[in-house]
Order: structure tokens, then C-alpha cells, then sequence
């Protein structure tokens, strides 16, 4: 699987059950990046995601090979992980919820900035999980 979530600089995804961001651009990025493929979140991602995603409370649970999760305020597998595209927000926020990237064994692939909506740099990065 791939998975895909948005993360501040100290690797934080959610606080208290909620994402600590959250930009329109990013979303159209995923939504392009995804475009064809199948796309696992769970029914917190609803309302930014909207029609032709699965949604599931355990989406990487349900995911197949090249598939990809996107996770936002659930913990991440570290099983079964092909890819990982990390969008950055470049900024500190409170977090409860961190995304366990030293738990990966990685190669960067490639990183990018943008601008986006809420936010006037964001980076993503995509790296390939080694075996």
C-alpha cells in the first residue's frame, strides 16, 4: 500500500482525534495523485475527500498491494508499505498523533514545494519503503 498524510515538523498528523491542518490544495493533489487507483480513508476524511474513495475505520487493514490509504488521525501500519507521500506543513502544531516515519526503512524519491491555500509552502515528499 501507499499511504499518503499531512504532517508539521515534528512529524504530528492529529491532536485530540483531529488533523492539525488542513489545505485545499493538498486535497486536490491527493485526489489527482489518486486518480484511477483506489483510494482507502476513513469516514473522518469524508468531507474533504467526497465520493469515489472507500471508506473504512481501518482502511490500511482493507487495502491491497498498490493501493493507496490515506491517514489522517488514526495510527500508521508500518506492515504491508510500499510508498509514503508525506505532505509537510512546515510548521509546528500541537499533535497527540505522529506519523512513525524512523520506523521505515527509506529512500527519498522526491521532494517538492508548493503553495497551497492555507499555507505558502508546502513540501511533499515521496520515498520508497527498502526491504
Amino acid at each position: 500500500m501507499i499511504l499518503i498524510s499531512c504532517v508539521d515538523d515534528a512529524l504530528g498528523m492529529a491532536f485530540l482525534g483531529r488533523r492539525v491542518s488542513r489545505d485545499s490544495t493538498v486535497t486536490e493533489r491527493i485526489l489527482a495523485l489518486t486518480a484511477g487507483k483506489r483510494l482507502l480513508a476513513t469516514p473522518y476524511s469524508a468531507r474533504l475527500l467526497g465520493d469515489g474513495v472507500l471508506y473504512a475505520e481501518d482502511p490500511a487493514g482493507t487495502a491491497k498491494k498498490g493501493d493507496f490509504v490515506l491517514l489522517e488521525n488514526i495510527p500508521v501500519p508500518t506492515r504491508d508499505v510500499e510508498r509514503i507521500l508525506l505532505f509537510r506543513w512546515n510548521r509546528a502544531y500541537p499533535s497527540d498523533l505522529k506519523f512513525p516515519l524512523e520506523s521505515f526503512p527509506l529512500r527519498l524519491l522526491s521532494k517538492e514545494e508548493f503553495s497551497g491555500t492555507s499555507h505558502e509552502k508546502i513540501t511533499l515528499e515521496e520515498y520508497e519503503v527498502l526491504s
